[in-house]
This record gives structure tokens, sequence and C-alpha cells, in this order.
């Protein structure tokens, strides 16, 4: 998995500028059209995907909600677990999503 400082290096710039520009705040600081058009093409060639567990400490925003259900393999629990996580895919967040267990199902 490619990281800020592989997407960095192979397009010669700083982690900071990887950052602004691949974040959408190229507006922010002056970074000429063909550096951000170097550093686009290394993070596509690396493949390179953000780490939300990253971002979430720089921002202090997880953006991610947790569902516990207990009995998923009910359909109707199941469909709304399946709408709570289109809906919230499409807000921007991810969802994880837990099995509670019910007193007589926990084991000491």
């Amino acid at each position: 998995m490619a990281t800020i400082e592989d997407v960095a290096r192979m397009a010669g710039v700083s982690k900071a500028t990887v950052s602004r520009v691949l974040s959408g705040r190229v507006k922010e600081t002056s970074v000429r059209d063909e550096t951000r058009r170097r550093i686009e093409l290394a993070a596509s060639e690396l493949e390179y995907r953000p780490s939300l567990f990253a971002r979430g400490l720089k921002t202090k925003r997880t953006r991610l909600i947790g569902v516990v259900a207990r009995d998923l393999t009910n359909p109707f629990w199941a469909g709304i677990v399946e709408g709570v996580s289109r809906s919230c895919h499409q807000r921007g967040y991810h969802v994880t999503l837990s099995h509670a267990l019910s007193e007589s199902e926990q084991v000491i």
C-alpha cells in the first residue's frame, strides 16, 4: 500500500504539497498546474488511497459511525443496517458493524 511519502518521492515534492493537492486545498497555496498533475499522476500510478485513520488523527473527526445489531439474520434488521450504511456513504461517512450478543449468548 502506497503512502503519502511514496507519492511525494515519486512526484519530487514535499508531503505537505501532496497533502494540499490531494485534499483539494490547492487554492490555499500556489501550486503550479504542472506540479499538481505530477502529484496526481504519481498517486494514480501508485494507487494511493488516503488513510482514514491518519486523516482522523489529524482532523480529530473520523467520519465513522458504529452500528450495533443483535440479529443480522433477521431480514428486517439487515435492511435497516443496509439503509443506514447507504445513507452514511452518500454523506461521506463510513460504517462499522458489530454484532451484539444477548446475555444468554455471552461467553465468560
